[in-house]
């Protein structure tokens, strides 16, 4: 039950207006570091860009939101090629 209400919490928290300020960090993680902190920090700030863009109504918000996602797969992207040469 404890772990429930911890993660009913961190969910709330991320999900609401103030999300982007603590998920935006984690795009700046993953340009800092470098590895599997920096695959995991972009998959998190691409789920919760999908998220937000299921649950707006702006179009210019989906839209912003696209772009973004197309930014950090184009750096996933960029990070697996470095990764691995």
């Amino acid at each position: 039950m404890k772990m429930k209400s911890v993660l009913f919490k961190l969910k709330t928290k991320i999900y609401s207006k103030n999300g982007m300020r603590i998920v935006n960090p984690l795009f700046f993680l993953s340009a800092c570091l470098r590895g599997w902190i920096s695959f995991v920090a972009l998959l998190a700030w691409v789920v919760y860009l999908a998220y937000c863009i299921t649950h707006t109504n702006s179009r210019i918000s989906k839209t912003v939101f696209a772009l973004l996602i197309l930014f950090a797969t184009a750096i996933f992207c960029m990070n697996i090629y470095v990764f691995f040469k």
